[in-house]
Order: structure tokens, then sequence, then C-alpha cells
């Protein structure tokens, strides 16, 4: 019979598993439903140390996404603008990459979507600097 043995579409009942909510307290290891999971003090120590990296991760992950919507921004009003912040953008996912936040492929896929925008941009910019009888944009 499919789906009778070890492990097939197990029920969980309501209140088996606590959902936890915001950061555990200082020195707790992480709690489900009141109970301390971890026993071991390496286990602790890891729960410790995965908490605060998950705050620093968020942290950066928070930076460099805040200079990307200020780039994409900026690009709209001011290609010439965009070009000058561009190396800071890159910089970051960079330094992003290089802590572990974000794999270096995905960076180096930020960076290339964000040159082949402005380079866009540019161009769409110089052309209409081309076409106008004034010479401004």
């Amino acid at each position: 019979m499919r789906g009778s043995g070890r492990g097939a579409c197990r029920q969980v009942r309501p209140g088996i598993i606590a959902k936890i909510e915001g950061p555990a307290p200082e020195g707790a290891a992480d709690r489900v439903g009141g109970k301390v999971m971890a026993n071991i003090k390496s286990a602790l120590k890891r729960a410790r140390k995965a908490r605060e990296l998950k705050v620093r991760n968020a942290s950066v992950r928070t930076g460099f996404k805040t200079l990307i919507r200020a780039f994409n921004e900026t690009l709209d009003v001011d290609p010439t603008e965009a070009e000058k912040l561009y190396p800071t953008v890159a910089a970051a996912l960079d330094q992003a990459a290089r802590k572990g936040v974000i794999h270096p492929n995905s960076a180096a896929r930020r960076k290339s979507r964000l040159a082949r925008d402005l380079r866009a941009r540019l161009a769409k910019a110089a052309a209409a600097a081309r076409s106008s009888p004034t010479g401004t944009a």
C-alpha cells in the first residue's frame, strides 16, 4: 500500500510545533515549546553564533539592498549621477560576497544587471542629447 510506510505524510497536531517569534533571550538556546533544544555546550555556542551571524548578515544585506535601491532611483533621474554611484554599489556587493552573506555568483549577477541597465540608460541619454536641437536632454 502506497504511503503507509514510515515517514509517510505524518499528521502534526496543533501546538506540537511552537512558532518562534523574535530573538531568543540573552544566554538562552533556541527554544521550542519553552524547552531548550540544545544541551551540549558546543550546540549552545553554535545556536548563539547562528543568532549573532543572522543579525550581522541581515545588516549587510539591508545595506547593499538600500544602495541598489538608491542606485535605481538615481538611474531613473540622472544616469550620469548613477554612474558615479555604481562603484560604491559594486563594492558593497563584493563585500557581502566576501563575508559569505550572498554567493559570489549572485553578487556578480547583480553587478552585471546593474551595469547593463546603466549602459542602456546612458546610451539612451546620449541618443536623446544627439537628437535634440539644443544639445541638452
